[in-house]
């Protein structure tokens, strides 16, 4: 029996195919002091969240069979702020890089190079093996999940005193799925009046989406001229931005 519940474990992992490979982007925009810092002033923040926290590696079996049935989970709560987190504690980047295009999992992807922070991070994650799931409760109360059955539970019921509104990173615009938006027209530009390239100091309290309408440039655009796979931007950034004319 166990022979056999291996074997089908090793068919699961080989027959998993990426959906969309060719597009499929990782969000690894998140560092590990940012994580840290969001960590310490989480009982801070004036909205109320949970997290879904996710320890795993590439080389470990059990972790990569829990993936997509994590990614159905994060699904069905996408309208509600909950937060999905999987730190990868793999030794080499390379193999990491490898697994992310395979499972496309949409939320923030976090590399441990270094086994000081892991050891650092599970001073408040405390586990010994992989993989190891947490949910952070609104009150910043963390708790390890059994499994994946074990977490839809314990987050549905976490869930049902937060606001019907999608998770929101800080200092990003999100926009709920197949909700109707009015897009304002962008304000004038503000930069060079023959339209050349200049360059914009991320200030406090900027997005993306306020450089979209202060200079007329789409979010995308400016993501691709500097080089940028998430929607993250921190004060005191040099963008590169090529105003529209008015």
């Amino acid at each position: 029996m166990k022979l056999f519940g291996t074997i089908l474990l090793m068919s699961a992992l080989l027959t998993v195919q990426p959906l969309s490979g060719q597009t499929y982007r990782p969000d690894t925009s998140l560092t590990y002091s940012a994580f840290l810092k969001q960590c310490q002033y989480f009982t801070q923040r004036q909205r109320k969240e949970v997290w879904v926290v996710n320890f795993w590696a590439s080389w470990n079996g059990a972790s990569l069979y829990t993936l997509p049935q994590l990614k159905a989970l994060q699904a069905d709560f996408r309208l509600k702020p909950v937060r999905f987190v999987s730190i990868s504690v793999d030794k080499r980047r390379s193999y990491w890089e490898q697994r992310l295009p395979q499972y496309e999992l949409p939320w923030e992807q976090l590399f441990l190079p270094d086994e000081s922070d892991y050891e650092f991070l599970k001073t408040a994650f405390r586990h010994n093996s992989l993989p190891a799931i947490f949910l952070v409760n609104a009150q910043g109360q963390i708790r390890r999940m059994r499994d994946v059955e074990d977490l839809r539970q314990q987050l549905t019921q976490a869930a049902r005193t937060l606001p019907d509104e999608p998770y929101q990173p800080v200092g990003e615009t999100v926009i709920a799925v197949n909700d109707p938006v009015e897009v304002p027209e962008p304000e004038a530009p503000r930069g060079d009046e023959n339209g050349a390239w200049i360059t914009h100091k991320v200030e406090n309290g900027e997005t993306l989406y306020s450089l979209y309408r202060r200079y007329g440039v789409p979010v995308e655009e400016i993501r691709q001229n500097n080089g940028m796979t998430g929607n993250t931007i921190k004060v005191g950034q040099v963008l590169k931005i090529k105003p529209r004319k008015p």
